[in-house]
């Protein structure tokens, strides 16, 4: 029954995102319930989230014949979770293209608590209606994988939970729930954490999802890095399969698929590895130089037959010095969105020109 009720607590606080908007505002949409609009305020930023008619973050779409379409999926990384609309890398490579000269459209499809299955489930939704040129796939390195292996092996039940008030609020009552159903041994690894971020845990500072999930999964990221481990290879299985069927899809309505590696802080800088052991993950010294979740991703994308696009050495040179994720909440700050898009940008010139010949 303990079990049970942590992974319900778990669950919520995994889909508060979805549910700032999905309360208010309950009709489906591609990515988002329509026509949302939600204000949030955090200890780290303070940002406003709106969707469309259609159910995607961004203005009222209307076709444009002459323009390249570009669709990009993901989870809360790709929706620009922190930063409002246009800053986030979705945005930022639109204007970028259209400055090289190019007229390109990006629609924003992400949704925040997203992973590889419900990637296809929105672009079966978005792509017979948009009918893009290209569909962007945003892979969070490590996350997505972990996420796959957590669907199979927990059975996933929506919770009721009004997150219409401040997010303090909100994260502050979710760990105070946590803390009612952890054993001896999670007491134990809380107590053991940062000083700092167990305040911030218990005061409602940060989402709670994050030190819950290094509480009661410690190895959730290290062990994504195993690649010869039963569950590791099952979720490699799985995600190839939705890829495969996003790409299968967009082959139909004439669009190409390529799968685009998204930086994870402990993967993107010592700081940001040094950042999560602070939170209780178990860490290994080679995570801001490996190159296995890239190597992954590739494995993934030759057997689903996309195209593969990765900026991680590029990225963790400018992370030197210099810090790209937000310290306690972990998403991309408005310089690592920027940092991403400048680096993607020049990668999709190519793809588009390719397709003009």
């Amino acid at each position: 029954m303990r079990r049970f009720v942590l992974t319900v607590l778990f669950l919520g606080i995994v889909l508060t995102f979805f549910l700032l908007f999905r309360l208010a505002f309950p009709q489906r949409g591609f990515a988002l319930p329509p026509n949302a609009t939600y204000h949030y305020e955090t200890p780290e930023f303070t940002c406003t989230a709106a969707s469309n008619s259609l159910g995607f973050r961004g203005d009222e779409w209307r076709v444009d014949s002459k323009a390249t379409t570009i669709l990009a999926i993901g989870d809360s990384f790709t929706f620009g979770w922190g930063v409002d609309r246009e800053r986030a890398w979705p945005a930022i490579v639109e204007r970028r293209l259209n400055a090289m000269g190019h007229t390109v459209r990006v629609a924003n499809a992400g949704q925040c608590g997203g992973h590889p299955a419900t990637y296809a489930v929105i672009a079966k939704r978005a792509i017979p209606v948009l009918k893009p040129d290209i569909v962007l796939i945003g892979s969070l390195q490590g996350d997505d994988l972990a996420q796959t292996i957590r669907v199979a092996t927990h059975t996933r039940k929506r919770v009721a939970s009004d997150n219409r008030g401040a997010l303090t609020d909100v994260w502050r009552s979710q760990a105070q729930g946590l803390l009612a159903v952890y054993d001896c041994c999670e007491l134990g690894r809380l107590r053991a954490i940062d000083a700092t971020v167990r305040s911030m845990f218990i005061g409602g500072g940060l989402n709670p999802a994050l030190v819950n999930l290094a509480i009661t999964n410690p190895r959730y990221f290290v062990d994504t890095l195993e690649a010869e481990r039963r569950d590791v290879r099952r979720a490699i299985g799985q995600i190839t399969e939705y890829y495969s069927t996003i790409g299968q899809i967009a082959e139909q309505h004439n669009a190409i698929a390529i799968a685009v590696s998204i930086p994870y802080a402990l993967f993107a800088s010592v700081h940001g590895m040094e950042q999560s052991r602070r939170f209780g993950f178990v860490v290994r010294s080679e995570m801001p130089t490996t190159l296995v979740p890239d190597k992954m991703l590739g494995a993934i994308c030759d057997d689903a037959g996309l195209s593969c696009i990765a900026v991680t050495q590029d990225f963790r040179e400018r992370a030197t010095g210099t810090n790209l994720f937000y310290e306690y909440d972990g998403h991309f700050n408005e310089a690592g969105h920027q940092t991403f898009a400048e680096l993607l940008t020049p990668l999709l010139d190519t793809e588009i020109r390719a397709r003009a010949l």
